[in-house]
């Protein structure tokens, strides 16, 4: 693998911007429930654009072909997983609230609405 010389890159945290473009779910207008003080969202937010750089990064020293070590490896992996759950919590959290993850129950019994569950 090639070490290629570092480059700087800013990254500036806008509030309500949508970084992953229309497919992505939005946010609801009511806050995520936190047992903690309202300053720990900002701070991952924070963590979230050092990790954007990080991955700019890698993204221009790693090549297709490159011979990685294998605990390099581990860790990238590691870490798209670890963000890919926290993604799918929110969206899943986000898709609940909009209602779009009910389940329509009923009960067999051929009624509308269900005398049981009422749906």
């Amino acid at each position: 693998m090639e070490i290629q010389k570092l480059k700087k890159i800013k990254i500036k945290i806008i509030e309500g911007c949508d970084p992953c473009g229309s497919e992505a779910p939005f946010p609801s207008e009511k806050p995520m429930p936190n047992a903690h003080n309202q300053e720990e969202a900002r701070m991952h937010r924070t963590t979230l654009a050092h990790l954007m750089a990080d991955v700019k990064v890698l993204l221009d020293m790693i090549q297709d072909g490159d011979d990685l070590p294998e605990w390099l490896e581990t860790k990238i992996t590691k870490a798209g997983d670890y963000m890919s759950s926290a993604a799918r919590y929110i969206a899943g959290n986000v898709a609940r609230e909009q209602g779009q993850l009910e389940e329509k129950k009923n009960c067999g019994c051929g009624q509308t609405p269900c005398k049981t569950y009422g749906v």
